[in-house]
């Protein structure tokens, strides 16, 4: 299809492209379509002060991909099988697995808890999502929260 541009990521109430003040009174909304269907949907959690170590012993990995949740082995050596991994993020208010594969459209909710919690680290707290569709074509948008320092 010519027309295929490719994925969409666009926010819910709020324009994904400018950065976002975290909030524990609401969820983070985001819509996102694939014409063809989602392929895999990669997240990257990258912030100042919430280090890879810290999201490992909470048993969330840095980058997962929401079509095919893996275990992993943190930075202290523990291993989280799959099945915890995939608790933790649908718990974060993540759709995992056959909830996103293949969808033309899904809407990905981050729970006010995970955005509340977010608060507690300044900086920017960012979430680089990049959607491939079963035709090949990508899109990435980065999710950005700034927490000023207190």
């Amino acid at each position: 299809d010519p027309a295929n541009e490719g994925p969409s990521i666009v926010g819910v109430d709020f324009n994904i492209d400018e950065t976002q003040t975290p909030s524990a009174d609401r969820d983070t909304e985001i819509d996102i379509t694939a014409q063809t269907g989602i392929k895999s949907l990669d997240v990257t959690i990258d912030c100042d002060n919430l280090d890879t170590r810290e999201l490992g012993t909470m048993g969330i990995p840095a980058r997962f991909d929401l079509c095919n949740i893996e275990g992993f082995e943190d930075t202290t050596g523990t291993m989280h099988p799959a099945e915890d991994v995939r608790e933790k993020i649908s718990a974060l208010g993540f759709p995992i697995e056959d909830a996103v594969k293949d969808k033309s459209s899904i809407r990905l909710k981050i729970d006010k808890m995970f955005t509340g919690l977010l608060t507690g680290f300044p900086g920017n707290n960012n979430f680089i999502l990049t959607v491939t569709e079963n035709n090949g074509l990508s899109t990435t948008k980065t999710l950005k929260y700034y927490v000023p320092a207190n």
